[in-house]
């Protein structure tokens, strides 16, 4: 019996971390697709809309791998699954800086950036499931350090570059609002999941 739901949890597990890879990637492909097109007089109207909407979405998956990844590591026997969370946390420092430098030098538009980052995610939380052992575990974290910081720390530039500085205030205000509906729903639903399987 312990077995069964042992399995099912790990079936659970592996649909639920599909299922946010998908969500992240079908975020990247409506952005692409929605810019090609526009027209150019709706285009910068368009663009926020589509950055604020994004931004609910991404961060409606954005804290459910914390929750998902204990659960995974004790299923493998993984006793120290604090040091992949904890490595997450600690990379996403001086990867954050590493993005501001590169925002300054303007080696890539941040908005490019940001996109680069989702398709990062994307691919580790599909590849998640297949990682069985502590140290491809801490090599996951490590990686996901990376989409993790640019997703929290390039939003401020390219919504400067999007709407500029006079408009700042209220696009970043908006767009908070909709990370907050987004962080509201997605833990609660992925803990409610957690919840009804273990």
């Amino acid at each position: 019996m312990e077995n069964n739901n042992v399995h099912n949890g790990c079936s659970y597990f592996f649909i639920t971390m599909y299922i946010m890879g998908a969500v992240t990637f079908l975020c990247v492909l409506f952005a692409v697709f929605k810019m090609a097109n526009l027209k150019l007089e709706k285009k910068r109207e368009s663009q926020t809309s589509c950055i604020v909407m994004s931004n609910f979405f991404i961060f409606f998956a954005y804290f459910i791998p914390f929750i998902y990844i204990p659960i995974r590591a004790n299923d493998l026997g993984i006793e120290n699954y604090s040091w992949i969370i904890g490595i997450i946390g600690m990379a996403n420092i001086p990867i954050r800086v590493l993005f501001g430098f590169l925002c300054d030098r303007k080696f890539l538009r941040a908005i490019h950036m940001n996109s680069f980052c989702l398709l990062v995610a994307t691919v580790l939380l599909f590849s998640y499931y297949y990682l069985k052992s502590f140290t491809l575990q801490i090599i996951f974290g490590i990686l996901f350090a990376i989409p993790m910081a640019g997703i929290n720390s390039l939003p401020t530039k390219y919504l400067v570059d999007q709407v500029g500085s006079e408009k700042f205030r209220n696009a970043n205000g908006i767009t908070n609002l909709f990370r907050g509906f987004g962080v509201s729903f997605g833990p609660f639903l992925a803990g409610n999941e957690k919840n009804l399987i273990y």
